[in-house]
């Protein structure tokens, strides 16, 4: 399967059941969906550039939705950006 086909389908089949956080107070992070049945998340970065998760650790998830972040841009650190065994694709 090629590459971008393979993102499409990721992307598509991803926001089925994505929650999308709301009042996002962050300098790093512009949006932040997840979805705790699936293990992924979705962000768009302050600079435009858009990333889909996969394998995601869905304690953290169900965390983030019950008790929020003190900072979005920890919590994407902390669970998403180079954590291991996360993936993740690129978005155009």
């Amino acid at each position: 399967m090629n590459e971008g086909l393979r993102s499409f389908l990721l992307y598509t089949l991803s926001n089925l059941n994505m929650q999308e956080l709301k009042n996002i107070d962050s300098t790093a992070i512009d949006s932040l969906k997840v979805d705790p049945s699936a293990g992924t998340a979705e962000t768009i970065f302050s600079n435009g550039r858009k990333y889909l998760y996969t394998n995601v650790n869905v304690d953290a998830i169900y965390g983030l939705l019950k008790n929020g972040a003190d900072s979005f841009g920890q919590w994407v650190n902390a669970n998403l950006v180079g954590k291991k065994g996360v993936d993740y694709t690129e978005l155009a």
